[in-house]
């Protein structure tokens, strides 16, 4: 799915880039996962290594990018009888059957493994979607599978999201201008739930997996929704302000890094303004993909568009997979160095993590699409 480009008021005709940027979100997520280098004594490598530490920011991404596309889907939709219906029809369709065939193979996988069915009593959390629930969280780390489901918390924000968004946008369905104000104090509140979250620190990582918290990220795309169904006034303001805010965002991005000391999401800066600036600076990127230009023609890159198709498949696999990955390694170079073996492991995740997201995408995920499609009218 990927939105359309404005024209006269409307948004109309597929976006080739924003499936490159889908694709960026994804290889910037299994990078952050399985890229090193950050300990190395060879300067080039160090910092890339260190560069990687910032791949967390790929679920940011995602985040912005849901936030526009359902927004505007939604806003368009409100006009028609029943859109809620074709909404979470058509919802269920791409996210539940990937979502729930996962869960599946890890009980599965877990109990042939000779686990305890009554062992997997937390997978009613997955199955909820409520894993990025912090109280929670704490009970799902404990599952006796080697299959990992952890990284499922930004599906259930993602979930939670679209269960509520469609009823509070709905409240100011024909009034524009009164949405996008409801959106920026929104995103305002975020924030200050994030200090204050971080000023308080209650148990477990309620900056990091607490929808509210990283409500930010998905209102900002939801903004840029808004403002690119205005008048072409507003549009061109947009266009205009983009490249200031995407260049703006990314200076003070590196800035609090570099006072932090590190690009990682521990530090208190970035569960807090590091995350706001995010969700400007990848706004500002999804943005900058409607107008021609470098950023455009750099996510229409037809490998960039492939990931993004199969982007869902790749960021279910890359870690649910994990120990299988490392598995392959260690029985194909038992006596690496701990080096080789990092960049083996990276190897072998990437060509088979593509592999099997594709198998999945073109065979079972497609036949879910197709029957997406014929709910769409």
């Amino acid at each position: 799915m990927s939105e359309a480009a404005p024209q006269n008021g409307q948004i109309r005709g597929h976006v080739p880039a924003l499936d490159g940027v889908r694709g960026i979100a994804a290889a910037t997520v299994f990078v952050y996962h399985y890229g090193g280098g950050a300990q190395s004594s060879i300067l080039p490598i160090r910092i890339v290594g260190t560069i990687i530490h910032f791949g967390w920011a790929g679920v940011s991404l995602f985040f912005v990018l849901s936030g526009f596309l359902i927004s505007g889907i939604l806003w368009q939709g409100f006009s028609k009888p029943d859109w809620w219906k074709r909404f979470y029809a058509r919802r269920s369709l791409r996210i539940f059957p990937l979502y729930y065939l996962a869960i599946l193979i890890a009980f599965v996988a877990g109990v042939a493994l000779g686990a305890s069915p009554s062992q997997y009593t937390p997978l009613w959390i997955y199955v909820l979607y409520l894993g990025n629930f912090p109280p929670l969280a704490e009970q799902t780390a404990h599952l006796p599978t080697s299959l990992h489901l952890g990284h499922f918390w930004s599906l259930a924000v993602e979930e939670q999201f679209y269960l509520i968004w469609p009823f509070v946008l709905g409240v100011f369905a024909g009034r524009r201008r009164s949405a996008m104000r409801m959106i920026v104090f929104l995103w305002a509140a975020s924030f200050v739930f994030r200090c204050v979250m971080q000023t308080w620190n209650p148990p477990g990582d309620w900056n990091g997996l607490f929808l509210f918290s990283r409500a930010g990220e998905l209102l900002a795309g939801a903004y840029l929704a808004m403002a690119f169904r205005g008048d072409d006034q507003e549009r061109n303001r947009v266009f205009a302000w983009a490249p200031w805010t995407f260049f703006g965002s990314a200076l003070l991005i590196v800035g609090i890094s570099f006072y932090a000391g590190t690009p990682q999401f521990e530090p208190p800066l970035m569960p807090t303004i590091g995350i706001s600036l995010c969700s400007i600076f990848f706004a500002s990127m999804v943005a900058l993909t409607f107008r021609p230009g470098i950023l455009q023609r750099f996510f229409e890159n037809g490998f960039l568009r492939w990931l993004g198709k199969i982007s869902y498949g790749i960021y279910v696999y890359h870690l649910l997979l994990h120990d299988g990955f490392v598995w392959i390694v260690n029985r194909i170079a038992p006596h690496a160095s701990y080096n080789l073996h990092l960049v083996l492991i990276f190897g072998v995740a990437a060509v088979l993590t593509l592999a099997i997201a594709s198998l999945s995408f073109y065979t079972y995920e497609s036949a879910f699409l197709r029957l997406k499609e014929r709910v769409a009218h």
